[in-house]
């Protein structure tokens, strides 16, 4: 059960946003401009500021519109990421050491020290509603984000594992019996700590196509899709590698290639019928491992050996 707990912060911030229309015309089409900024205080992480330049062209080909964003934008720790209360579970670890599983008592508790996210966003997209087919609409959205100080947390694993490498700054939350090899850990501390970067590229889709079917009433065709081309994690902690968690497909260790949702949906004045359909891409489960059935390297914390390493696709 989750234990109470208290804490609390305080913000100051200003802001100021701009809509500058630049163009309307037949010739030219209609440009708008979006500009706006943010500068705020908290108490506990310090200064943040932010800011955006946005666009947008309605361009004089019928139902095509053009838009395009930059920005820099922020996330300061939340009253859990800093205050979370302490919780506590059994969870079993591989002991790297001699290859055993040890169960160990996990620890959870906030970090008043978390510094805010910081994250540069470029955005391009277009829109098309051609008038020669009434009643579709597309979109496509190219994204790419780099998150500088992400927060988030390693594993009980990771941890143990790190502490096992020599790594003396994590070893301070793992209690051991001894010294690894000779004795298990017992207990470890989990909290969440600022990593180096996290970077993501890929782009979305978006298709919808809407019909009257006269009396029989209407159909709606959906479609959703979005491509992870790189999800790169980067910890800055030595003995932990740069990641390419795309592709990966285990909850928590990364995001399929491609996951897509599809519905559709008919409808009258007295009843409604929709189907709808969930897609998710073939992946890893892990993205470091190596595959392999004979003549394997030496296992290791960063680059796991296993005979498969694969998670089929559904629908």
């Amino acid at each position: 059960n989750f234990k109470n707990g208290s804490g609390q912060y305080s913000v100051r911030e200003a802001f100021i946003e701009l809509g500058v229309p630049l163009a309307d015309s037949a010739a030219i089409g209609k440009i708008d401009l979006n500009l706006g900024g943010r500068a705020a205080h908290y108490s506990t992480a310090g200064n943040a500021n932010t800011w955006k330049i946005g666009a947008s062209w309605e361009t004089p080909l019928d139902g095509l519109r053009l838009r395009g964003v930059v920005s820099r934008d922020i996330r300061a720790p939340n009253l859990n990421d800093l205050f979370a209360p302490v919780t506590a579970a059994s969870q079993n670890v591989i002991n790297r050491a001699t290859g055993g599983n040890v169960q160990v008592l996990a620890t959870t508790i906030g970090n008043v020290d978390l510094k805010p996210e910081v994250g540069k966003t470029w955005e391009i997209g277009a829109a098309y509603r051609p008038g020669f087919i009434p009643g579709l609409n597309l979109s496509f959205d190219y994204y790419n984000i780099r998150l500088n100080q992400a927060i988030s947390t390693l594993t009980i694993q990771q941890i143990v594992d790190l502490c096992y490498n020599g790594n003396t700054t994590y070893c301070q939350y793992v209690d051991l019996d001894g010294a690894f090899g000779s004795a298990n850990p017992t207990s470890v501390i989990q909290k969440p700590f600022n990593f180096a970067s996290l970077k993501a590229r890929g782009f979305d889709i978006e298709a919808s196509y809407q019909v009257r079917l006269g009396q029989l009433g209407k159909l709606t065709l959906r479609g959703l899709a979005t491509r992870a081309i790189d999800m790169i994690s980067n910890t800055g902690i030595a003995g932990q590698q740069i990641a390419q968690l795309a592709g990966s497909n285990t909850e928590g260790n990364g995001i399929p290639r491609w996951k897509g949702l599809l519905s559709q949906q008919w409808t009258n004045d007295t009843a409604t019928i929709t189907l709808t359909e969930r897609l998710v891409s073939a992946g890893k489960i892990d993205p470091n491992a190596i595959v392999c059935a004979s003549n394997c390297p030496a296992t290791t914390v960063q680059n796991p050996t296993y005979d498969f390493n694969d998670i089929p696709g559904a629908v």
